[in-house]
């Protein structure tokens, strides 16, 4: 009797058992629609409010289609309804459901739901009667509609953001490279689309007339106008010689007035001439400033300290222009500046100046300005400077820094105005030069290569002070 009972109810553990595990096979095989991350849409149209969610099968695959409802929580009413196709296991749709805001007030919050109909299916997973929920803030009329839970933008730059350090550090990278890459670009079109600068030959604009006796007043003033160099007188100087210098001034009378400074260049020269190796053309860009300096003092002068302040960063771009070219064996030669000036026909003048040198300094004997003449509406004049080299056991700082300042100087005299007299000098007036007596002691002295031009003296009209640079001494 007991064994029969024991049999018994081994049978009826063994149903169960079984009864239970079909179950669990047969609810396996149930697909079942979840709705996921229910949301408002802020990119609604105008006049209505907008719904976004995920509907994912989380049961088996769906022979099935179904069908999702979005109804008003508080009454049923249903909104709006749509298809849903049968979904695989682990599938994933998503739904957008537009709902019209005209029967609500702006501000009210109304709260919507989500009915999945799916034949065949589990039954609803959702809290309450609703496979989903979500409460919604009604817009004004033409506002998007506003998102309960929002998240800070992140700053992104073509879709990347620039919050990391290593895409920061990249970006300043790759910056920095496509400056490197303008860079060259544009030096490499500098060089085939801009030309070199140029300086061009030269020629006097005060032509010489073979028919005028070289022994009468106009013949001597036209000899000496060959000799004029610049406008600086060298100190000191031998007593009992002469020399002549050109001073281009404007219809005004100022100096330089009405001229333009239009090409610079720097030479070396020995005994044979010019070096052409170590000339140097300076370029548009020093020139130009040059230019402005000189219209700017012909305009208002100004003082020679502020001329010299002026004058001093245009003779470090000089120098160091220079020296870039010029070989360590040449720095002992002297060197030429060529300035050329250019002014248009009829509003420029030249005057020539003859002194002699009694005592300490030069003294004015004799003044003319000269008949200028132009192929075309332009006429060039040329100035030209001598400076120093490096002598021996002056260490190359100190010639660098000792050029610097003569050149500084140079250019302060030439740019330096002169006080401009009341009355224009009529030219056919003066007293003239009796250069019959004089002409046992006339005599053109030759500049030495070691002797520099100075600045314009102040006042043509008294002897030139001691201004020029000095020889550099060799007591070092």
């Amino acid at each position: 009797m007991m064994d029969l009972l024991r049999s018994r109810l081994r049978c009826a553990a063994f149903f169960a058992m079984f009864s239970f595990g079909w179950a669990a096979v047969l609810a396996q095989a149930v697909p079942e629609y979840v709705v996921r991350n229910i949301r408002p849409d802020a990119n609604a149209a105008p006049g209505t409010a907008a719904v976004l969610f995920e509907i994912e099968n989380v049961g088996s695959r769906a022979s099935a289609a179904g069908s999702v409802k979005l109804v008003v929580a508080a009454t049923g009413g249903e909104i709006a309804a749509q298809s849903i196709p049968p979904l695989s296991a682990g599938e994933i749709r998503t739904f957008r459901f537009e709902i019209p805001i005209d029967a609500y007030q702006p501000g009210q919050r109304v709260s919507f739901g989500v009915l999945i109909d799916l034949p065949g299916g589990a039954p609803p997973t959702g809290s309450g009667q609703f496979d989903g929920q979500i409460g919604i803030v009604i817009p004004s009329v033409g506002t998007p509609t506003p998102t309960e839970t929002t998240q800070p933008a992140r700053p992104t730059l073509f879709g990347i953001s620039i919050t990391n350090p290593l895409v920061i550090i990249g970006l300043i990278g790759g910056g920095g490279m496509l400056l490197i890459l303008i860079w060259f670009a544009s030096m490499i079109a500098r060089m085939f689309l801009i030309p070199p600068p140029t300086f061009g030959a030269w020629q006097p604009p005060y032509a010489t007339n073979p028919m005028i006796d070289p022994n009468s007043i106009a013949g001597r003033r036209q000899l000496w106008q060959q000799h004029a160099q610049s406008d600086a007188l060298t100190l000191p100087c031998n007593p009992n010689s002469y020399m002549v210098r050109k001073l281009p001034t404007g219809i005004d009378g100022r100096k330089l007035s009405s001229w333009r400074v239009t090409g610079i260049r720097l030479s070396q020269y020995d005994m044979y001439g010019r070096v052409d190796r170590s000339q140097t053309i300076i370029k548009p860009a020093v020139v130009k400033r040059l230019d402005r300096l000189v219209r700017r003092c012909a305009e208002n002068p100004l003082t020679p300290q502020q001329i010299e302040r002026l004058a001093r960063p245009i003779a470090d771009r000089l120098i160091g222009a220079l020296l870039a070219q010029a070989g360590r064996r040449n720095l002992g030669l002297p060197i030429a500046l060529d300035l050329r000036l250019s002014g248009a026909a009829g509003e420029v003048e030249v005057l020539f100046e003859l002194h002699r040198c009694i005592g300490p300094g030069w003294e004015l004997i004799d003044r003319w300005q000269t008949d200028l003449y132009a192929t075309d509406s332009r006429i060039l004049e040329n100035f030209t400077y001598t400076l120093f080299g490096q002598q021996k056991n002056e260490p190359y700082k100190a010639f660098r820094q000792r050029l610097r300042d003569d050149l500084a100087r140079l250019l302060t005299g030439m740019l330096f105005q002169p006080p401009l007299q009341e009355e224009k000098i009529d030219f056919d007036t003066l007293e003239p030069v009796d250069f019959a007596a004089l002409a046992d002691t006339i005599s053109i002295e030759s500049l030495p290569e070691s002797r520099s031009l100075s600045e314009t003296a102040p006042t043509p009209s008294l002897p030139a002070q001691d201004t020029s640079p000095r020889p550099p001494s060799t007591e070092r």
